[in-house]
């Protein structure tokens, strides 16, 4: 298993609730570039939920999930997503640097809108056109 299906699965576990902070825990990280405060952490999951800020409740949740997942992941000798980069007591969360390096790896795609107007490359061949 990589860690990206470790990432993708973290959505079934024995608790759905703690698995899926784990899981908005990952995915804020990864769209905050791999490391962030986390205070920073909780506000982007209180966005992604709908949410102008973070309750208190989805703090303490979010917080709960993060050092419940670390301290199991060390129990189990396993490799973690995420931990505290400048140590115990830190503030700052960060996506491990394998998880990093296996975000890294996968090959981008890109895709390139064309305006309705203009016209498509030869190289995607004839392409009809719209009717009105």
């Amino acid at each position: 298993m990589t860690l990206l299906d470790e990432v993708a699965g973290a959505r079934r576990t024995r608790s759905e609730a703690a698995k899926s902070a784990v899981a908005e825990i990952a995915d804020a990280l990864l769209e905050m570039g791999g490391s962030a405060h986390r205070d920073a952490v909780i506000d982007r999951v209180a966005i992604r939920r709908g949410q102008m800020f973070a309750s208190e409740g989805l703090r303490l949740e979010l917080l709960e999930a993060f050092d419940r997942y670390c301290a199991a992941m060390a129990r189990k000798g396993r490799p973690a997503l995420f931990h505290l980069p400048f140590g115990e007591g830190s503030r700052r969360w960060s996506l491990t640097r394998d998880v990093m390096r296996s975000v890294t790896e996968q090959p981008a795609t890109t895709v390139t809108l064309l305006p309705a107007e203009s016209a498509a490359p030869s190289s995607l061949g004839p392409v009809a056109e719209a009717r009105s």
